[in-house]
C-alpha cells in the first residue's frame, strides 16, 4: 500500500511540473517584445503582448532602448514600458514623420526613457517625430536628453504646377516652412498625459521654428505635463531677415486643449523675433480654455520679441494660473507681461515677419504673477561682436517698449488677476 501511494505521488509531481504555460486568453502565450539587432536604429518588435486588465487589448512590452526604437515598424501598435530605459548618450533620429505618423499608444507605467541625443535636422524633431490624431502617450518621463540641432532652411519652391514655365517660376518666392521641435515629438495631434521632461534643447535656426520642452506644435489634448527643459535658440546669420520663433517651456504653439502643466527652467532667444512663454510660445485656440498652469521661468530675448511669464502670444482663455521668475529684455521694441506678452492676436503669418492683427478672443481671469521684468539697454544677450551686423525691422527704430505686470500689450479682457 505504501509503495502504491509513493508511486501515485511521484506521478502527480511529474504531471504538475509539465503543466503548459499560461495563455493570454486567445490561445497564445503572453510575451515581450522580440529580440532586436544593434547594427541599426530600427529594431524588431515581436507580435506577442500581454492582456491588460481593462479590456483585453494586447500591449507589447518594451524593456530595452532597441525595442523602443523598434516601434517604428508598427505605427499603430500598443506598447507598455516594463522598466526604465537608458539610451546612454546614443544619437537617434525621429521615429515617425507627417507621412507616417505614430497612431498607437505608449503607456509608460511610470517608467522613464533617458539619455538620448538628437543632432539631425528634420521637419519634426523629437523621439516620436510626429504623433497623429489617434496617438496617445501617457505616464512616462523623458529624462536627461539633449537636442542640439542646426535648423536649415527648408523653403518649398512654388514651381510644381506644369502650367508655370520655368522662366516665370524662377521669379516666384518660395514658401517658408517651419521646423517643429520637442522631446516627445515635433508635432502632437493626439493625447499627452502625465509626461515629465528634463534636459536641454539647443537650436541654431535658419528658418521659422516652433520649440517646446514637450512638443513643438500641439493640436491635441495636453494635460498633467511637467517640463524642466532649458531651451536656447539663436539665429546665426543675418542672411535670413524674415524669421520668427515660437518657444514655450511645454509647447511652442498650442492649438487645442492644455491644462494642469508646469515649467521650471530657462529660455534664451538671440537675434531672432520670438514669441516666448513659460508654458506656451503662442496659444492659438479660438476661444478654448487653458487652465491650472504654473511657470517659474527665466526668459531672455532681444530683437523686438514678445515674452510672457506663461504665454508669449495669447489668443485663448486663460484661467486659474500663475507665474513667477524673471523676464529679461534687451534693446528696444520689446513687449513683456507677467502672464502674457500680448493678448488678443490673430494667427501670425507664415512669412516669418511676425505680423499680427488684433482680435478680442483672449481673456485672462483669476491669474496672478510675481514675475520681475528686467529691461536692459544692451542690444543682445550675446557678447559676440559678430552679431552687430544684424539689422532690426524698420519699425523697431522707434524706441518703444511695452511692459506690464499682467499683460504687455494687446486687446482682450483681464479680470480678477494681479
Amino acid at each position: 500500500l505504501l509503495a502504491i501511494f509513493l508511486c501515485f505521488a511521484a506521478c502527480f509531481v511529474f504531471v504538475s511540473c509539465d503543466d503548459p504555460p499560461a495563455s493570454d486568453g486567445d490561445g497564445e502565450t503572453a510575451g515581450t517584445a522580440g529580440d532586436v539587432t544593434e547594427d541599426n536604429q530600427q529594431g524588431e518588435i515581436g507580435n506577442a503582448g500581454n492582456e491588460n486588465q481593462s479590456g483585453g487589448t494586447e500591449y507589447i512590452q518594451i524593456s530595452t532602448a532597441q525595442q523602443l526604437l523598434g516601434i517604428v515598424n508598427d505605427a499603430d501598435g500598443k506598447y507598455t514600458l516594463t522598466q526604465n530605459i537608458d539610451f546612454d548618450g546614443r544619437n537617434i533620429e525621429p521615429l515617425f514623420d507627417e507621412e507616417n505618423p505614430f497612431e498607437g499608444e505608449i503607456n509608460g507605467g511610470g517608467y522613464s526613457v533617458s539619455g538620448f541625443t538628437m543632432t539631425g535636422d528634420a521637419e519634426n524633431i523629437g523621439l516620436l517625430g510626429y504623433v497623429g490624431d489617434n496617438g496617445k502617450i501617457t505616464d512616462v518621463a523623458f529624462n536627461d536628453f539633449r537636442i542640439n540641432v542646426t535648423v536649415e532652411e527648408k523653403k518649398v519652391q512654388q514651381d510644381s504646377a506644369p502650367s508655370i514655365p520655368p522662366s516665370a517660376a524662377a521669379g516666384i518666392s518660395p514658401i517658408q516652412t517651419n521646423t517643429n521641435i520637442g522631446v516627445v515629438a515635433g508635432t502632437v495631434n493626439g493625447v499627452l498625459n502625465n509626461i515629465t521632461a528634463t534636459g536641454e534643447i539647443n537650436i541654431i535656426a535658419r528658418e521659422n521654428v516652433y520649440i517646446g520642452g514637450v512638443a513643438g506644435v500641439a493640436n491635441g489634448n495636453i494635460a498633467n505635463c511637467r517640463s524642466f527643459v532649458d531651451i536656447s535658440l539663436e539665429r546665426d546669420t543675418p542672411a535670413v531677415p524674415a524669421m520668427t520663433a515660437y518657444v514655450g517651456g511645454v509647447v511652442g504653439r498650442n492649438d487645442y486643449m492644455l491644462s494642469a502643466c508646469d515649467y521650471s527652467g530657462a529660455i534664451t532667444t538671440t537675434n531672432i523675433k520670438a514669441y516666448a512663454g513659460g508654458i506656451v510660445g503662442f496659444a492659438n485656440m479660438d476661444g478654448l480654455t487653458m487652465s491650472r498652469l504654473y511657470a517659474n521661468a527665466e526668459i531672455s530675448a532681444d530683437y523686438n520679441s514678445v515674452i510672457g511669464g506663461l504665454v508669449g502670444a495669447l489668443d485663448a482663455l486663460l484661467v486659474q494660473s500663475y507665474s513667477e521668475g524673471m523676464l529679461i529684455t534687451y534693446g528696444y521694441g520689446m513687449t513683456a507681461g507677467g502672464i502674457a506678452g500680448i493678448i488678443g492676436v490673430a494667427t501670425p503669418d507664415n512669412t516669418g515677419a511676425g505680423a499680427c492683427s488684433f482680435v478680442s478672443s483672449a481673456d485672462i481671469n483669476n491669474c496672478y504673477s510675481l514675475c520681475v521684468i528686467d529691461a536692459r539697454e544692451d542690444s543682445t544677450p550675446d557678447d559676440d561682436e559678430s552679431t552687430d551686423d544684424f539689422i532690426p525691422p524698420s519699425w523697431a527704430s522707434q524706441p518703444k517698449n511695452y511692459f506690464g505686470g499682467i499683460v504687455g500689450s494687446g486687446n482682450g479682457i483681464v479680470a480678477n488677476s494681479m
